[in-house]
């Protein structure tokens, strides 16, 4: 991400944004996604350490409505289908 994102800079970008579903924040990741390069760094909260992490960048958006509605269709998608 950080030298895609080094690339887009030279090539006259003048934000970029990383994105990713889950974030494995190591202490090398956090000091490379944190450098500069990125206007904001978005991830879920899928990954239950993400919050004691957070630098400046960094946005974690929360994954519990996707959740609480993919649940809610698959029960009643199965009650439906055995009460017609």
């Amino acid at each position: 991400m950080v030298k895609g994102a080094d690339l887009l800079h030279k090539a006259g970008a003048r934000e970029v944004y990383a994105c990713s579903t889950h974030a494995l924040l190591s202490p090398q990741t956090i000091e490379r996604l944190s450098n500069g390069q990125f206007q904001e760094v978005i991830s879920t909260n899928t990954i239950p350490n993400v919050a004691a992490k957070i630098f400046p960048e960094l946005t974690v958006l929360s994954v519990a409505n996707l959740l609480a509605g993919a649940i809610r269709r698959s029960h009643n998608d199965f009650l439906s289908s055995i009460y017609p």
